[in-house]
């Protein structure tokens, strides 16, 4: 699961990296379910959105 955390890619190529936070206490964006019963879930939350751009961007 943690491979997805992993930036180093991004880091190489062209692109917007937008990283947030939820407020304090917040319930999870996605449902957590243990047993096919959905738990209860809040705390702190980090959301990440990639946006690649193009490898030649165009010139001025």
């Amino acid at each position: 699961m943690t491979h997805a955390l992993d930036l180093s890619r991004w880091l190489t190529q062209p692109c917007i990296i937008i990283i947030g936070q939820m407020p304090g206490g917040a319930p999870s964006p996605t449902p957590i379910y243990v047993d096919d019963q959905a738990i209860s879930t809040k705390g702190h939350t980090v959301v990440r959105w990639i946006y690649p751009l193009p490898a030649d961007p165009p010139g001025l």
